[in-house]
């Protein structure tokens, strides 16, 4: 399969396979599901990859406090 890379400049080795101009072609099925997972074209169709990881505001997060605050002594070893 034909792989092209976001970086139509790069040229060396990504997970095993030789990139020239960047351009590749692999028949490696690990290595075209890697490539397709991270957006790269694959023979003629590139996936929209999105964002899995959600934006968590600072001011919707809860603190917990979990064991037992330490004291005085505790903190200053003695």
């Amino acid at each position: 399969m034909k792989i092209k890379s976001p970086n139509k400049a790069f040229n060396g080795v990504s997970v095993g396979v030789d990139f020239v101009d960047g351009v590749a072609e692999t028949s490696d099925p690990a290595a075209i599901n890697y490539f397709r997972s991270a957006g790269y074209e694959v023979d003629g169709v590139r996936r929209v990859v999105e964002e899995t990881t959600p934006v968590i505001d600072p001011r919707d997060v809860e603190v917990v406090q979990i064991g037992q605050r330490l004291n005085d002594a505790a903190a200053k070893g003695v």
